[in-house]
């Protein structure tokens, strides 16, 4: 759906060619061992029409369609094998490897939801406070969700090397934040790190992305989430006396009555 989405949006820039329609043959998610997706000029290949969300194969032409044996499959991609010199090639000759990889890190919200969301409010469906608001309360759930039970806790605590003697402490969710960082290869400052308080002054730009720039947002909401079941319900996260380009967060005990 999101290829047939961008397709379309690509030809009202173009001149007029042939429509393209995506068919998704084999899914991963429905049992099979592959994601496959087949896309057809429906002028060379008649169909008949079907909406968008009925782009679940067959594809009309099964001679494209291929099937790789398990013991021909590979387990890492290109990037990481020798054989390959630890490069991806394809081929349109695009060439990368596993240190451009890392700064392209981004999740389906930020390609997907937040540019659409971002156009919903530019053509005047919503306003941006509006928009702003149910993120808010949808990011800041999330991040509360995903440390609501007790192993999840101890899981992240384990994963970061927490020492036992170390109890409810910010410092435990700032260290949360600083390996998600590095693996984003984001600029950041540590302004404080101590039991009372953590602050970190993180670069903007590092969390932006070309279609929106609501990530570094997105971020701040999900965090202020995580840090009341990763840390204390007495725990807060927000944003304080930013520098330009920067977002400056702190976290520490705050108490908000919604006053």
């Amino acid at each position: 759906m999101s290829l047939q989405g961008q397709a379309a949006a690509s030809a009202e820039r173009r001149r007029k060619g042939p429509d393209i329609d995506y068919m998704m043959v084999e899914a991963k998610g429905c049992g099979d061992r592959h994601c496959r997706i087949i896309a057809e000029s429906r002028e060379k290949y008649p169909a008949s029409p079907h909406a968008l969300w009925e782009s679940f194969g067959p594809a009309v032409t099964d001679a494209y369609k291929k099937d790789t044996q398990e013991e021909d499959c590979v387990s890492e991609s290109m990037m990481f094998r020798e054989e390959c010199n630890y490069h991806f090639v394809n081929g349109t000759n695009n060439e990368t490897d596993s240190s451009n990889q890392m700064v392209n890190m981004s999740t389906a919200a930020s390609l997907y939801i937040l540019p659409a969301i971002a156009e919903t409010v530019k053509r005047g469906y919503v306003a941006r406070e509006q928009a702003d608001h149910i993120l808010k309360c949808v990011l800041e759930a999330a991040g509360k969700a995903m440390f609501g039970e007790r192993y999840a806790v101890k899981g992240c605590r384990d994963w970061l090397g927490v020492p036992s003697g170390i109890g409810e402490d910010g410092r435990v969710m700032g260290g949360l934040i600083e390996m998600q960082l590095q693996s984003l290869v984001c600029k950041y400052e540590i302004e404080a790190f101590n039991k009372d308080e953590v602050i970190l002054v993180i670069d903007r730009a590092g969390l932006e992305i070309t279609a929106t720039k609501d990530v570094p947002e997105a971020h701040l909401w999900m965090w202020q989430g995580m840090v009341k079941t990763l840390v204390n319900t007495q725990w807060s996260l927000w944003e304080e006396a930013s520098p330009a380009g920067k977002m400056r967060i702190k976290i520490a005990k705050k108490i908000d009555k919604f006053m």
